[in-house]
């Protein structure tokens, strides 16, 4: 819990020293789009070289590689539904970052690949994000994405590499709830897809604007 603390802590403070002295917006934008790309990067050779992880199950397809790399475009387009499309992936890595870390190598590998896309999206959310026009089709855009994500590379590609390589790896082999396969799959569309619609369609942009509204409060001085 403590590292989820820091990565939103970071992030109100990074926009808050942008706030202050503007002429650091764009040395600090680039430095957490590098150390973003950077991050992704080790974390894949270290998985495939030392950790000796399938080169299949190390590609940066799984839910905090795509939210880190979302992240990375939002902060270079600068683009307001990018970035609410940004935060709406940063589920994923707030859940991992609740977890323990058991030791020095999860607390490094979670803090490069995960805190840092909470800090990024808080950052961007403050200093960039603006609400879009037509704000029901960046809810529509987004919920169609994270099913087709969510179908592909949680469901499908795991199956095909355990047809092809005997590798498996997939979400629902962490919801194990019934002993039926297809039953534990119906299942998890089902929670999954409910929670999606939940939280684009309502829980997202109230936290967008409580984050927004808890920035302009805060002084550093």
């Amino acid at each position: 819990m403590i590292y989820l603390f820091l990565s939103i802590t970071l992030g109100f403070i990074l926009a808050l020293v942008v706030k202050m002295k503007r002429e650091l917006e764009l040395i600090i934008r680039w430095l957490l789009i590098i150390i973003s790309i950077l991050s992704e990067v080790i974390y894949f050779v270290v998985k495939v070289n030392i950790s000796n992880v399938n080169l299949f199950l190390s590609l940066p397809i799984y839910w905090c590689a795509v939210a880190n790399i979302i992240q990375i475009i939002a902060l270079i387009k600068k683009d307001s539904e990018w970035i609410r499309f940004a935060f709406f992936m940063t589920i994923g890595p707030f859940i991992s970052l609740i977890v323990k870390l058991d030791n020095v190598e999860y607390t490094l590998r979670y803090f490069l690949s995960h805190a840092l896309i909470i800090t990024s999206s808080i950052y961007a959310i403050i200093i960039y994000y603006k609400v879009p026009k037509d704000i029901f089709t960046c809810k529509v855009r987004a919920f169609n994405f994270i099913m087709i994500y969510f179908l592909f590379f949680e469901m499908l590609y795991p199956i095909i590499l355990s047809t092809f390589i005997n590798e498996f790896s997939t979400f629902i082999d962490y919801l194990y709830i019934f002993d039926n396969m297809m039953l534990n799959v119906g299942f998890v569309i089902i929670v999954g897809s409910m929670f999606a619609f939940i939280y684009s369609y309502f829980v997202l942009d109230f936290l967008i604007f409580l984050i927004i509204k808890v920035s302009k409060r805060i002084r550093i001085f």
